[in-house]
C-alpha cells in the first residue's frame, strides 16, 4: 500500500514539474517588454531629441521606446526605428540602424527614496560612460551620477 502511495505522489511531482516547465517556456517565448516615454533632464525642462542622427536636448522631446532584454539592459529607439548608440567618451549619443553592442544601455534607479525616481541611464558597453546633458546636446560622459546625468521618464509625472 506505501509503495502505491509513494507512487502516486511520484506521478503528481512529475506532472507538477512538466506543468511548470510548459509555464517558464511559455513565459520565456515572450516578446520583450516594449515600454514609451519622453526622457527628460531631472532638473530642468529639456527632453531627448533628434537632430538628424544626433541625440540633443530641445524643449520638445519625442517620444522613445525601450526594449527591456534583462536585469536592467535596454535598447532605446526613436520614432521610426534604430536604436541610441555609446559612440565614445565626451562624444554626442547617436542613432545605429543596427541593435549592435554599443546601443545596450543600463537604466539604473537611483537609491533615492524620491518621486518621480532619478534615473541614470549608462553604456553596458562601456560602463563606466553614462548619457549626460551637455549644452544642448546628450553625451557621454564619465559616470558620476551629477545632476547632468540625472533623468526621469515623462510616464512618472
Amino acid at each position: 500500500k506505501k509503495s502505491k502511495n509513494q507512487q502516486k505522489i511520484k506521478m503528481k511531482f512529475n506532472f507538477f514539474l512538466l506543468l511548470l516547465s510548459s509555464l517558464i517556456a511559455v513565459a520565456l517565448s515572450q516578446p520583450p517588454l516594449l515600454v514609451k516615454s519622453k526622457i527628460e533632464m531631472y532638473y530642468g525642462n529639456l527632453f531627448w531629441a533628434l537632430d538628424g542622427d544626433n541625440v540633443d536636448l530641445k524643449q520638445q522631446g519625442i517620444e522613445w521606446t525601450f526594449e527591456h532584454l534583462h536585469d536592467t539592459i535596454y535598447f532605446i529607439s526613436p520614432p521610426g526605428g534604430g536604436y541610441v548608440q555609446y559612440t565614445g567618451p565626451g562624444e554626442q549619443l547617436s542613432i545605429t540602424r543596427w541593435p549592435i553592442p554599443q546601443a545596450l544601455w543600463n537604466i539604473t534607479v537611483s537609491p533615492l527614496l524620491i518621486y518621480p525616481p532619478i534615473l541614470y541611464i549608462c553604456s553596458e558597453f562601456n560602463p563606466t560612460e553614462c548619457a549626460t546633458a551637455f549644452e544642448e546636446k546628450v553625451i557621454a560622459n564619465n559616470r558620476n551620477l551629477s545632476l547632468q546625468q540625472s533623468w526621469r521618464f515623462e510616464s512618472f509625472q
